[in-house]
């Protein structure tokens, strides 16, 4: 095995190869790597002509998580690739926190409904209202509201660790999802409990598990159907129909 010092000097000269493959498996690298060397070399790549390599730099940043890299990330807003825009929005929240609501308020009027609606999420979990209405207006991402009316809620929600292996039907898992928030489940009664549900540990699929947040998990477990709310004290699973007007409602309280 390379040690750290080791590994991250190849990944800085696959940063510089003609092939786009190694550039963008030294963007990779590096973000994992870490290290201020290997930030700059990241914020790079940023800027690269292939888009694959550009894709994976913005994970790498991603990863190093430092604000420094925050203006070759919001430059990616303006790319060809909607795909590449909606990541851009997502690496520059993770990067730079609410120091990056002003680039990502640019992205509200986007022309990729995607995008908008990333960038209206990204701001309701910084605490910004500018997003709710793009997301009921979308129809789409509503458990986001959740970080705007009860945030420290939702931090505890959606700062947990899913990368331990767990099985079990949907309300059986989301209910272990609302146990380690200090919350109870409300689920819907005459509901079925949900299909099976399999989500393997970290080993098994590598660090990507690292990205799978309690948002994709619910998405996961729930689908389409239903929408969540949480309170002070539990977690309250309601009909995509009911979950929509109760969010109207809280639209025309603020």
């Amino acid at each position: 095995r390379f040690k750290a010092a080791e590994a991250r000097a190849a990944a800085l000269r696959w940063a510089a190869a003609k092939e786009p493959t190694l550039r963008a498996e030294a963007a990779s690298a590096l973000g994992e790597l870490g290290g201020e060397e290997a930030a700059a070399k990241v914020a790079e790549l940023l800027a690269d002509e292939d888009p694959v390599v550009r894709t994976s730099a913005l994970w790498g940043a991603g990863r190093v998580g430092t604000r420094k890299e925050l203006p070759a990330i919001a430059r990616l807003l303006e790319d060809d690739s909607p795909g590449t825009r909606r990541l851009a929005v997502w690496i520059a929240e993770r990067a730079a926190g609410k120091e990056a609501a002003g680039a990502i308020r640019r992205a509200l009027s986007d022309p990729a409904p995607s995008v908008r609606t990333a960038a209206a999420g990204s701001l309701c979990r910084l605490g910004f209202r500018e997003g709710a209405a793009v997301l009921l207006d979308h129809d789409e991402d509503l458990i986001f509201l959740n970080a705007l009316r009860r945030p420290d809620v939702w931090k505890r929600f959606s700062g947990m660790d899913l990368t331990a292996k767990s099985e079990g039907t949907a309300e059986e898992l989301l209910g272990r999802m609302a146990r380690a928030a200090g919350l109870t489940l409300d689920w819907p009664p005459n509901t079925t409990s949900g299909e099976h549900h399999r989500r393997p540990d970290r080993s098994e699929i590598g660090h990507a598990d690292s990205e799978w947040t309690a948002a994709d998990e619910v998405q996961n477990l729930m689908g389409s159907d239903y929408e969540i709310v949480l309170e002070d004290d539990r977690l309250r699973v309601l009909s995509r129909p009911r979950g929509r007007e109760f969010w109207e409602e809280w639209r025309k309280e603020k």
